[in-house]
């Protein structure tokens, strides 16, 4: 089964290829605002250095969110785009499941807390628990202060994500341990490696339904308007 994969849920995102559980490339994108321009031309040079084309493309696996509100819609917008004829099938995947797969390396934990930044003194966090040496999907996702999420502490976790990095100090009374520098962003592969579990399970979206998760709504700033100069 042949699996592409977007991430541009954060300014770090990119694209996957997998086939079956063998990685045959992946491409990285570190821009805040440069996923629209960029993300089409990755793919395309994605398949054309692994020697195949859409047409060999089973899945989609795109992260949904949560994340940038920009972002996600982009890539979500594209992984639909290649969708629509019903070929290749979709499959979502959670950003923050996906960012708990890429930073648990066998440290002893019970749990992992993605968190990617929010804003407005937030993050978007989640607990995933860990189960002989597995990753599992989170059972709630979340906007939360870090004095909410600390009061939702459920044990020893492994601490990963910008998110987590934004309000570091917060964590230092907690029972917690950090992931390796090089395991605290979601990427591609995670995506691509949750997507073909899906798509195994038969968990297909429908690509003119499916939607973003973006915990809460965006909030909209009315336009500018030129002040009236005094009569």
């Amino acid at each position: 089964m042949l699996v592409l994969a977007l991430e541009t849920s954060t300014p770090t995102g990119g694209a996957a290829l997998l086939e079956d559980d063998r990685l045959l490339g992946a491409l990285t994108l570190t821009s805040a605002r440069g996923h629209s321009r960029h993300l089409l031309p990755f793919v395309e040079l994605l398949l054309r250095e692994s020697s195949r084309s859409l047409n060999d493309v089973d899945v989609v696996a795109c992260a949904c969110g949560p994340g940038s509100f920009t972002g996600v819609r982009v890539g979500l917008s594209v992984a639909k785009g290649l969708c629509l004829t019903g070929r290749p099938g979709l499959v979502t995947v959670s950003t923050l499941h996906a960012l708990a797969v890429r930073a648990y390396g066998g440290e002893p934990v019970e749990w992992i807390a993605p968190m990617l930044h929010a804003r407005r003194g937030e993050v978007y966090g989640a607990f995933c628990p860990v189960t002989d040496g597995a990753v599992g999907a989170p059972a709630e996702e979340f906007a939360l202060r870090p004095e909410d999420m600390l009061a939702r502490w459920p044990g020893r976790c492994l601490l990963a994500g910008e998110g987590a990095l934004a309000f570091a100090e917060a964590w230092a009374a907690a029972d917690a341990v950090w992931a390796r520098a090089d395991r605290r962003q979601p990427s591609a592969e995670q995506v691509a490696l949750l997507g073909l579990a899906k798509a195994r399970a038969g968990h297909f979206e429908n690509p003119r339904t499916a939607l973003p998760t973006y915990l809460r709504d965006p909030v909209a700033h009315p336009p500018r308007t030129a002040k009236t100069p005094p009569i």
